[in-house]
């Protein structure tokens, strides 16, 4: 399976590539990990651009120059580090067989940081994904076991290693966290446990005579400001009947037939059941184990309700994009005067939306992205490169707050 971008797709986007990269496979401990035989470690790729350039005017202080990070927070379901859907193929799931999608949204993301903005940035594959797996690969399950505290706990432990690792040149003061999608949505919450962990440990930093941990400078939401599961998935429904109300000819009576609002509802009134109905249970597993729903993971994303106690907290610089061609998520919550209502202690805010972007940060022009075509119309996108102006955004923002940051320190 080729995990890269395609090829002619990279030279078409970086005609010009300034900065070289060097990547490094590194691992760390996940929330829970012990001595235990169920311990595990995440793994992840660090991307750091290298101290030499292609261009020959480069000077000879490039080396010793500071360097910002991102850490890349992905979406929901099973996605890798590069951005991928990748099912658990330890699990045995029916679905294993057929989801497994190549998007490389993280991938993209991440080299063109370092290429044209000289910044590092780091990536991993979610718990029970790619390498992230349990001791001897014994629980075939801790994907779907995972909630959103765990989730939210292994980012923050992502966040602690590009702090502590003493990676050369690289800025601690300066490291951004980019969530896209259910990574957008967890970016108050991790910033809010970074938060408590520096407070739990005041008293012995203290003691010790050291700083506490350097917080993110910024929070970059992408597809996903505002928004909760609660939300969505209303929001997606509800996308979904419209879509199914539009449909012509004898595909559009058979899909009325089948989607209807009332039906869409029970099922989703009858998932919540069996997921309340047993509420010490993780996953949810049925047709002899061939289908499996995270539970925890829906029980705890619904008891946050709207966000907004959460993002009333985050007073650090932020900036949200959203996709006017997303079938997925809202964009009004990037309209300026909402925004400014969701993150009113922000230290900045930038918002965007960007008339054609989709949900898997690709344009499309030609047509609206719909929820009925997006397994047919996100691989055919995932072939193109991330939108431009989505990536000029990104890169030029980190160096306005790294700058405007830097200015205000030398007066």
């Amino acid at each position: 399976i080729n995990n890269n971008p395609p090829k002619e797709n990279m030279q078409e986007f970086y005609p010009e590539e300034k900065t070289k990269m060097t990547i490094r496979e590194v691992t760390f401990p996940s929330a829970d990990d012990d001595d235990d035989n169920n311990s595990f470690r995440l793994h992840g790729s660090l991307k750091l651009p290298s101290s030499e350039t292609s261009s020959s005017s480069s000077s000879s202080s490039s080396s010793l120059q500071k360097i910002a990070a991102v850490l890349i927070v992905n979406g929901s379901g099973p996605i890798d580090r590069h951005g991928n859907v990748r099912m658990p193929s330890s699990s045995y799931n029916i679905m294993s067989l057929f989801a497994n999608m190549d998007l490389n949204t993280s991938n993209m993301m991440s080299d063109f940081l370092v290429h044209h903005k000289g910044i590092a940035s780091l990536t991993y594959d979610k718990r029970g994904i790619g390498k992230s797996v349990s001791h001897n690969n014994k629980d075939a399950n801790i994907y779907y076991k995972a909630g959103v505290s765990d989730l939210v706990s292994d980012a923050v432990q992502a966040y602690k290693f590009l702090v502590t690792s003493e990676i050369e040149r690289l800025d601690v003061n300066h490291i951004f966290l980019l969530g896209h999608s259910e990574g957008a949505i967890l970016l108050p919450l991790i910033l809010q446990q970074l938060k408590q962990t520096n407070e739990e440990a005041a008293t012995a930093a203290a003691a010790a005579e050291q700083q506490s941990m350097p917080l993110p400078r910024g929070l970059i939401f992408l597809c996903g400001f505002g928004e909760c599961i609660r939300d969505v998935t209303g929001h997606q429904r509800e996308t979904l009947v419209k879509e199914v109300q539009e449909q012509h000819g004898i595909k559009g009576w058979l899909l009325r037939q089948i989607l209807t609002k009332e039906r869409l509802e029970r099922q989703y009134q009858d998932t919540l059941k069996k997921i309340n109905d047993r509420p010490n249970s993780d996953y949810l597993s049925t047709y002899l184990g061939m289908i499996k729903q995270p539970a925890k993971w829906m029980r705890e994303h619904l008891a946050l309700e709207d966000l907004r106690t959460e993002l009333s907290q985050v007073n650090v610089h932020c900036l949200a994009v959203a996709g006017g061609n997303d079938c997925q998520v809202r964009s009004e919550f990037c309209q300026t005067e909402v925004a400014q209502e969701l993150v009113p202690q922000a230290a900045s805010l930038e918002t965007y939306i960007l008339p054609h972007l989709t949900h898997v940060l690709r344009s499309m022009k030609d047509r609206p992205c719909q929820l009925l075509d997006a397994t047919t119309e996100y691989p055919r996108l995932a072939k193109l490169p991330l939108d431009s102006e989505l990536l000029s955004i990104v890169g030029k923002w980190c160096h306005r707050i790294m700058k405007e940051e830097e200015s205000e320190s030398n007066k």
